[in-house]
């Protein structure tokens, strides 16, 4: 065997070597981020939700009891179109984080989309109406049930509560 005793040649190759254990490093960081519910809101956030749904799932294997996870897991369930599981991971929040109105509405929201109004109802009958999803989740419920009255008056009542956020109220009800 051949060997090549030149200090450049050796340099090179140090050089090469050291580029590709960096590539590889950023491909195992790529394939496993170290904080995986950083990640998923970061891919959330700009519109890779697929991708956020792969990081928050590793996150939620890692750690079952992360209640930012799980929360993050129906957010991004519901942007997916997955109400199945964003009624599971919100079910779950609701036991563990108990008089949460956000939360409750989530799951109100979840509910309405997933078709369980039965459900809907009961979890829409425990908002407090503290947060203005809380009222979207009501203009979905009375939507739903074919009750524009009611849905104009929880309208009209979000706006009246949330003066200071009406972009978001209306933004939210629009999504209905």
């Amino acid at each position: 065997m051949d060997f090549d005793l030149d200090p450049i040649v050796w340099r090179k190759r140090g050089v090469l070597a050291s580029g590709l254990a960096c590539l590889l490093a950023l491909t195992a960081c790529e394939q496993a981020p170290s904080d995986p519910v950083a990640a998923a809101q970061a891919a959330f956030a700009s519109g890779q939700i697929r991708t956020a749904m792969e990081r928050i799932d590793l996150a939620v294997s890692r750690n079952p009891d992360d209640l930012q996870a799980r929360q993050l897991a129906g957010d991004i369930a519901m942007a997916l179109g997955n109400a199945d599981r964003a009624v599971s991971e919100y079910e779950g929040l609701v036991s563990k984080a108990g008089e949460n109105d956000l939360v409750r509405a989530k799951l109100a929201e979840a509910q309405v989309m997933a078709n369980y109004l039965g459900a809907a109802e009961q979890t829409g009958s425990q908002l407090e109406y503290t947060v203005p999803l809380a009222y979207t989740a009501a203009i979905a419920f009375a939507l739903s049930q074919g009750d524009e009255a009611t849905a104009a008056a929880r309208l009209e009542e979000g706006l009246e509560r949330f003066a200071g956020a009406p972009s978001r109220l209306a933004v939210e009800a629009e999504r209905v």
